[in-house]
């Protein structure tokens, strides 16, 4: 799945979303629910079969499928204040300053923090709400993540609402994708509670495989970079 030279890997959107499906079908509560599924083929009663059968495939189809406010990540090393200054410091890249119009097909980012976080800097636009110039937006690229999240100072200067935007499509690098809102509340075991990533833009697995990009991480003499490339001869 991931080929490797020395200390250089190269990991290609496919895989990756692959790996994440095979965690997610190992879940312990997904796990519950199959087992649950066994013991109602075994049951007596045919109609309480079906529909215990019925409620049990809604249930794994749930974790198939994850919706927005089942994400969350704790980034306690990343505060939403150096988004617009330290981060923007290491990027070597205002936050939200005007950017180039047009595709990149190679873009570097840089790990940052003391998880060692991957980030780009990528053009953001949404022509469809009157923003056709694109913005430099920092992106935390989270595999574990399906769906790409935009803090609500870029929702705001994209002239996006900050609520109910399943319908909303964005431009990053020239491809459209669905976002939601990194501040919006995440129902984590049972219950609405704060997001733990607010103030950060996640750049999520979805958007990588519609821009058919490919990931680079490597290390060399202590120091780790990141590319994405967006061609497919890259």
């Amino acid at each position: 799945m991931l080929s490797t030279s020395l200390n250089r890997f190269t990991a290609c959107p496919r895989d990756i979303r692959d790996s994440w499906q095979t965690r997610a079908t190992v879940h312990p509560v997904a796990q519950q629910y199959s087992r649950s599924r066994v013991n109602c083929t075994t049951s007596s009663s045919r109609a309480t079969n079906n529909c215990e059968i019925s409620q049990v495939q809604t249930l794994v189809s749930d974790f198939d499928q994850p919706g927005p406010e089942h994400f969350d990540i704790l980034l306690s090393d990343v505060p939403r204040e150096d988004v617009p200054t330290k981060l923007s410091e290491f990027l070597r890249c205002p936050y939200l300053s005007p950017a180039s119009e047009g595709r990149f097909d190679s873009i570097n980012g840089a790990v940052y923090g003391r998880a060692m976080r991957m980030f780009f800097t990528l053009p953001v636009c949404c022509p469809r709400r009157g923003r056709p110039k694109p913005v430099n937006a920092h992106f935390l690229l989270d595999t574990s993540s399906l769906i790409t999240y935009l803090e609500p100072r870029l929702l705001d200067i994209l002239n996006l609402p900050t609520y109910d935007l399943d319908s909303v499509v964005v431009e990053i690098n020239g491809v459209n994708t669905r976002v939601s809102n990194s501040d919006e509340d995440k129902w984590v075991s049972g219950q609405w509670r704060p997001s733990h990533f607010k103030g950060v833009n996640i750049l999520g697995m979805q958007y990588i495989e519609l821009a058919e990009a490919k990931l680079e991480l490597w290390s060399f003499g202590g120091s780790t970079d990141c590319k994405l490339s967006f061609t497919s001869d890259s």
